[in-house]
C-alpha cells in the first residue's frame, strides 16, 4: 500500500471519528511523516485543538488509530501509530 493511500485512509478515519464524536482537534498528518515498519505503520500528526489533559489527548489518537487499522486490515495484522509531533517542528 503507498503512502497518498495509507494517508488517505487515516484522514478518512479521522475525519468519521470527528463526526461521530464531535470533537474537532483539527489534525493534521505530515505528507513526508509516514514510515512502514515490519507491519507497523508511523503517521507523524499535528493537533491545533489538544486537550488541556494530555492523557485524553492520547486516548483520542488511539481511537482513531484503531479506525485506520480496522481499514487497513480486518484481521489485525497491520498496526498504525499516530506519533503526535509540534506543529511548528513539522
Amino acid at each position: 500500500m503507498s503512502t497518498n493511500e495509507i494517508l488517505g485512509l487515516a484522514r478518512n478515519a479521522y475525519a468519521a471519528w470527528e463526526r461521530q464524536e464531535g470533537k474537532g482537534l483539527g489534525l493534521t498528518f505530515a505528507p513526508d511523516g509516514v514510515r512502514e515498519e515490519e507491519g507497523w505503520y508511523y503517521l507523524v500528526v499535528t493537533a491545533t485543538n489538544r486537550p488541556r489533559r494530555s492523557f485524553e489527548y492520547y486516548d483520542y489518537l488511539h481511537e482513531i488509530e484503531t479506525l485506520v487499522e480496522k481499514e487497513l486490515d480486518p484481521e489485525g495484522k497491520i498496526h498504525v501509530l499516530l506519533v503526535p509531533a509540534l506543529a511548528n517542528v513539522v
